[in-house]
């Protein structure tokens, strides 16, 4: 009853002590800027050309074009 109990926290005891070192910062020095304009709005449905776009899939492979080999 006692190693139940015992190999968890001592499983947690080693996981905490992992990570101490903390991850170098590196400096932001690559000239990032954002520019432009942000608009506040929603896209809809009416917005998609589904009038002009037809999406196909591609045909199926009869069995009757294979090869005894590819089967």
């Amino acid at each position: 009853m006692m190693r139940r109990i015992a190999v968890p926290i001592l499983a947690c005891l080693v996981l905490a002590a992992c990570g101490r070192e903390e991850a170098p910062v590196q400096p932001v020095d690559d000239d990032r800027s954002a520019e432009g304009e942000v608009l506040e709005g929603t896209i809809s449905d009416a917005m998609l050309p589904l009038d002009t776009i037809q999406s196909q899939s591609p045909p199926l492979e009869s069995g009757e074009d294979r090869t005894p080999a590819e089967e």
